[in-house]
């Protein structure tokens, strides 16, 4: 029996020494294991675009953020000018609410006024020569300013021009408004031209801003300056 297990170990160990004999023969088994160069290429060049796209994704994240940002600030903006071209709407549309509201009124006092009003109104305006015109200058310096009135005047005046067809071809050159007498002086744009008195009546018989039942009127035209000045007069509240 002790002779089979010698004869086993014995077997054993050549065939050990054969192993090892055979595995330092072989060079390629002694070799480490190394990577090919092709395949590291490819290795390190999967590993940037795996970089690349990250890269890419993030920006493209922080891209859409700005222009989230750019979009909300805008959208705040266009909000703001909406809300301000609302309310310039709903003031316009009180303003002319206002403005029809008054021309309705002075449409219905014009409706309601009669004849003999009408009459009368028509020969207080046309007693053109009820105006004392001998201290007019006096006057037109040394009375004391209505300023208010002086401005409400002043403004309508300006406007009727303004608003007057069949007199663009009028300038002012001055107002002088005081406390129950005003004088508004007025020239040709074209000096070539001459002023149509008869136009300039019609006309501002016509408005509506003055009111001419409170007034005595007359033009004045002075010789060599071109110069027309119309005179308004309060009247007294027993005329």
């Amino acid at each position: 029996m002790s002779k089979i297990v010698h004869i086993a170990y014995g077997a054993v160990i050549v065939v050990l020494l054969v192993f090892s004999l055979s595995r330092n023969a072989d060079p390629v088994a002694n070799t480490p294991l190394q990577i090919k160069p092709e395949l590291e290429r490819e290795i390190q060049v999967n590993t940037n675009d795996d970089m690349l796209s990250a890269a890419e994704a993030s920006g493209n994240q922080a891209a859409l953020q700005r222009e989230l940002a750019t979009l909300i600030a805008e959208n705040a903006l266009l909000k703001e000018q909406l809300e301000a071209a609302l309310a310039q709407l709903s003031e316009a549309e009180s303003e002319a609410g206002g403005t029809l509201a008054n021309a309705n009124n002075r449409l219905e006092r014009r409706q309601n006024e009669s004849v003999q009003d009408q009459l009368a109104r028509i020969a207080r305006n046309n007693n053109l020569e009820a105006i004392d015109v001998t201290n007019l200058d006096q006057r037109l310096i040394e009375e004391p300013i209505d300023y208010n009135w002086a401005y409400e005047m002043d403004m309508m005046f300006r406007d009727f021009l303004l608003t007057s067809n069949a007199l663009t071809n009028i300038q002012v050159e001055n107002i002088n408004c005081r406390t129950e007498v005003c004088e508004f002086e007025m020239k040709m744009i074209n000096e070539d031209e001459d002023f149509n008195t008869m136009t300039f009546h019609r006309e501002f018989f016509q408005q509506e801003d003055i009111n001419l039942q409170d007034y005595r009127y007359l033009t004045m035209h002075e010789s060599g300056s071109g110069v027309v000045r119309l005179i308004l007069e309060k009247r007294k509240t027993s005329e």
